[in-house]
């Protein structure tokens, strides 16, 4: 078939690969429409995952790692890194009063998301009667990061967790009854 310049601007009989090597490049493509990896914006890069089924109870208030760890090593630039976790946790207390345990997401030492956020990473129950109260349960959270490194560089994502009170033996148990926590972690190209 014979190539045909058109009066409207357009070309007709260019078979698929029929240009030669280099005369298409990123300038002539639209904004947005590809990355530096040849992929679309929003493409998933790589994805890791990890499962973490040791128990690591916390008696302060203050934050614990709960032992659920990640890293990722960016292969492009500019990426966003969706962090997809489950993490076991039991709230506990031997008395009356409510009970209840936050976890968080950190990238390093970074909090990305913690209690402050209404519904996030909050897990607990309330009770007026008497005797020991426990809940259990496999926690959902997700967040789309925006961090800043250099290519070769590994980041790091880890979650945390403390009870409200150690009153009446308050504590938060992460992986309980050695329970898995899961997290996966997607490179998505920026």
């Amino acid at each position: 078939m014979p190539i045909t310049i058109n009066g409207s601007g357009t070309i007709t009989g260019v078979s698929v690969g029929g240009l030669p090597d280099g005369i298409v490049d990123s300038d002539m493509l639209a904004s947005g429409a590809i990355t530096a990896t040849g992929l679309p914006t929003g493409s998933v890069l790589q994805a890791v995952h990890t499962v973490y089924a040791t128990q690591a109870a916390n008696t302060t208030t203050t934050l614990a790692d709960t032992g659920l760890s990640l890293s990722i090593t960016p292969v492009a630039a500019n990426s966003n890194i969706l962090v997809i976790v489950s993490q076991r946790i039991q709230c506990y207390r031997n008395s009356v009063d409510s009970s209840y345990s936050n976890f968080y997401i950190l990238r390093g030492s970074t909090i990305l998301e913690d209690d402050n956020a209404q519904g996030v990473g909050y897990f607990g129950v309330y009770s007026n009667t008497s005797g020991v109260m426990q809940l259990y349960g496999l926690l959902p959270m997700q967040i789309l990061d925006d961090p800043t490194y250099t290519l070769g560089d590994t980041i790091t994502y880890k979650t945390q967790h403390r009870p409200n009170t150690t009153a009446g033996g308050g504590q938060s148990i992460a992986q309980s009854n050695s329970k898995q926590s899961r997290m996966t972690l997607l490179e998505i190209a920026g």
